[in-house]
């Protein structure tokens, strides 16, 4: 018998229907989309994700400390600057001038103390003779006044005449003068030993102008206090500036950062320390490697901003309640920096308990 003559009975060939094909199909596609699903949260729980990040750094606005015009401008807008270069210079004549006219007082003063030293180095010896001679002034008006209360007693008797009487009254009266001017030599040079301390405390008073002269005149010439990026120049020479409105604002550029905002309910797994891994719309191809340095502890909404430095977090929907969004500080590591840019858009993956 040959097997083409083989035939199977009806009953017993497999017939698998369209229908139940496309339902073993969506089944399988179901348990796929759920499968993914399970894997996609743990793996958010694990490494929580934001794309609504941006880069940044540490600025200060630059203002000059001292009034005047701008002499010169050596930098321009998005301009690299290295610690210590020049950034401008304000005249400086009218400080020259302030310095000079301090520094012309205190020789002025210390000239007026030194003829005041040499007076009152004279007036100390002066004020010995002085007390001396009003210790035997004294003594005399004593006496004087001694011989007077026992000569008017004897005047009514006679034992003596009113012409010894006269004399005795003279004498105190020239001892008591010459007691007055003995006392009034030492309250003389008393003084002029007071005006000398005075003299003195002028004396700081003008040096620490000096100080301040000196200063001022320092300020004239601003220089950048870090490597750092300039942006935000919208003056020239000759504009007059005081030290109320900021000429310009420089970047910081040793160590920048991502601002990521991550919802409250991922919060628990981001901790400081964590290492991040991030890049930026620009160039998504590039990863950037960083660090979480702090996660925020506050934020205000636009319309509240009660507490001073909160940073104000827009909720994306008003109608229903969602999850807030803290913002978490991100230290990058060595950046590329043609890709650093204040505001530029980022997105970052936290990778928590791992290195």
């Amino acid at each position: 018998m040959r097997v083409a003559d083989l035939h199977l009975p009806s009953s017993r060939k497999l017939r698998v229907s369209p229908r139940s094909i496309g339902r073993a199909i969506t089944i399988g596609v179901i348990v796929l989309l759920v499968g993914s699903a399970v894997v996609v949260l743990r793996r958010l729980d694990a490494l929580p994700r934001t794309d609504d990040a941006i880069i940044t750094a540490n600025t200060i606005h630059v203002v000059p400390e001292v009034t005047g015009r701008i002499a010169t401008l050596n930098v321009k807008d998005d301009a690299t600057v290295h610690k210590g270069d020049v950034l401008y210079t304000i005249e400086s004549e009218r400080y020259e001038l302030n310095l000079a006219a301090a520094r012309a007082q205190v020789q002025a003063l210390e000239a007026q103390i030194d003829l005041t030293n040499r007076v009152v180095s004279s007036q100390e010896t002066a004020v010995d003779v002085a007390r001396a001679h009003a210790a035997s002034a004294r003594a005399r008006l004593k006496e004087a006044a001694d011989t007077l209360g026992r000569l008017e007693p004897l005047l009514p008797d006679r034992f003596v005449t009113p012409q010894q009487i006269d004399i005795a009254r003279t004498a105190k009266s020239t001892a008591e003068s010459q007691l007055a001017g003995a006392l009034s030599t030492v309250v003389q040079t008393r003084e002029a030993v007071a005006d000398s301390k005075a003299l003195q405390a002028q004396l700081l008073a003008a040096r620490a102008l000096v100080g301040q002269a000196e200063r001022d005149l320092r300020n004239t010439v601003v220089r950048a206090p870090f490597d750092g990026r300039v942006v935000g120049v919208t003056t020239s020479v000759g504009q007059f500036v005081d030290p109320v409105k900021p000429l310009f604002t420089l970047i910081d550029i040793s160590q920048w950062y991502i601002i990521a905002d991550f919802r409250e309910t991922e919060l628990p797994s981001v901790r400081p320390g964590d290492p991040v891994t991030g890049y930026v719309m620009t160039e998504p191809g590039v990863h950037l490697r960083g660090e979480v340095e702090s996660v925020g502890s506050a934020v205000a909404e636009l319309e509240n901003l009660a507490i001073a430095g909160v940073p104000p977090v827009r909720r994306d929907l008003n109608w229903i309640r969602i999850a807030q969004r803290f913002p978490v500080r991100i230290a990058l590591k060595d950046p590329p920096p043609e890709l650093m840019r204040i505001g530029g858009s980022a997105v970052v993956v936290v990778r928590h308990g791992r290195k």
